[in-house]
């Protein structure tokens, strides 16, 4: 049995992030995850503009051989079914399959691939994983059911802070690359009729992301709004004919939005970090940047708890201080997906200023920048 300082689970955003700072500080580290590089991951493969720089990577570095399509605006859809472009720097559009793959190459050594993670037990001393690894500290990276929030807590899989997911994202046949083209680098967010979510429009180099997430729902009901997402966006001739069935299929996954912080983000040897901690966006869905900078906070509690007399606990207070707590955003989010909050939601989409204050700037980070 292999003994470590950390054992890492999950080699995504979160889980390579904690790896690459905790290789810093010359800790025994070993990253774990059940898939081969490069993988498929369900994701609009969307980054903020920080995300890059929180990486240590330039956008030339990436970009060389790799999708990185500039975002130069949002086009967000009001309550009665019009698009309206919004234009300022909203970030990068990447590809997950690429995206991941490159993080995880630069673990070099420390990643073990197409390992899967089916027992932990606490040990005197830390977590035996599968009687192959034991360390004094588990860092849970692995998404919405990772192993280490799904055997180690009591987190509760879905609840109305839970978003329900389908994309696609694929090559763009050669017959739809003309009418595509003034969409590149332009994504199209379009709200539920009710406001649980949204949905998305995505043109990016040579692919496009379709998608749709709904808060509280299950797969019946995200799959019904996504088809009346299809049809508005037909209609309305953004969408060419028959361009999805030329798509690969679309797949689901789930992921939690950060908000009152439900899930116990830490605990006797072990943290979570990224979807398996719930650190999406409450406002936009965005998870990517949160897992990053989670992930790196993780490292930094990890070698607090190890080595300069730190608890666990301290982990949810770093969090609560890079991302807010409740009262400093969460709440009205909770009052927009409210029932009382549909014709507040009417009248800031229906609005150009607040539509590009509110929903542009701030909640998709959009045209400031950063």
């Amino acid at each position: 049995m292999e003994l470590l300082d950390v054992a890492v689970i999950g080699a995504g955003p979160a889980g390579s992030s904690a790896a690459r700072r905790l290789a810093a500080y010359d800790i025994r580290t070993v990253v774990l995850d059940k898939a081969l590089f490069p993988r498929d991951k369900c994701c609009a493969g969307w980054i903020t503009p920080g995300v890059l720089g929180s990486l240590g990577i330039t956008p030339e570095e990436y970009g060389q051989h790799r999708t990185l399509q500039r975002l130069d605006g949002l086009v967000v859809w009001d309550s009665m079914g019009n698009p309206r472009r919004f234009p300022g720097f909203a970030g990068w559009g990447i590809r997950r399959m690429e995206f991941d793959a490159f993080l995880a190459r630069r673990l070099g050594t420390h990643l073990v691939q197409g390992y899967r993670v089916k027992h932990l037990e606490r040990v005197k001393g830390g977590i035996k994983i599968n009687n192959d690894f034991q360390a004094r500290l588990v860092i849970g990276a692995g998404g919405h059911l990772c192993p280490v929030a799904m055997q180690l807590t009591e987190a509760d899989k879905h609840d109305e802070w839970t978003v329900a997911a389908l994309c696609t994202e694929g090559k763009i046949p050669g017959r739809f690359a003309g009418a595509l083209q003034e969409w590149a680098g332009w994504p199209h967010i379009i709200f539920t009729p009710d406001f649980s979510g949204y949905g998305w429009f995505f043109v990016k180099g040579d692919f496009v992301n379709i998608g749709m997430g709904v808060a509280g729902a299950g797969g019946t009901r995200v799959r019904a709004m996504l088809d009346w997402m299809l049809g508005l966006l037909r209609s309305k001739g953004v969408l060419s004919g028959d361009l999805p069935d030329a798509l690969p299929g679309f797949h689901g996954h789930f992921y939690k939005l950060y908000s009152r912080m439900p899930r116990q983000v830490s605990g006797d040897n072990f943290l979570l970090a990224g979807d398996a901690a719930g650190m999406a966006s409450p406002f936009s869905g965005e998870g990517i940047g949160p897992a990053v900078v989670s992930g790196q906070l993780a490292a930094e509690a990890a070698v607090m708890a190890l080595y300069r007399n730190g608890a666990p606990d301290m982990y949810r207070d770093m969090l609560r201080a890079d991302f807010g707590t409740m009262d400093s955003g969460g709440r009205l989010f909770e009052a927009l997906v409210g029932h009382v909050s549909k014709p507040l939601m009417k009248a800031v989409l229906d609005n150009e200023r607040l539509t590009r204050s509110i929903i542009v700037e701030k909640w998709f980070s959009a045209g400031s920048g950063r």
